[in-house]
């Protein structure tokens, strides 16, 4: 869920998701966790993500956008509703 709000609050690419997981878990500061642990967890997740066709990876050049499919919209929104 995490990651799914990352790209729709904006965090779509690598660094701002990174930040938005930062920000979002607490984990301001280098001594928390490391960059290096953090950037495999995320990658991991993305990948599975991905692989279950909740998001979708859009590449220009070197960049890559993360984007949300109709299928990850659709269970963002039935777990907000949760909430």
């Amino acid at each position: 869920s995490a990651i799914l709000d990352a790209i729709e609050s904006g965090g779509n690419t690598a660094d701002t998701m990174d930040a938005y997981l930062r920000h979002r878990f607490n984990l301001p500061t280098e001594q928390a966790i490391t960059q290096t642990f953090l950037t495999t967890q995320r990658t991991g997740a993305i990948s599975r993500l991905a692989d279950l066709g909740l998001i979708a990876r859009e590449k220009r050049g070197l960049r890559v956008t993360y984007l949300l499919t109709a299928k990850g919209t659709d269970l963002r929104s039935r777990l907000s509703r949760k909430d």
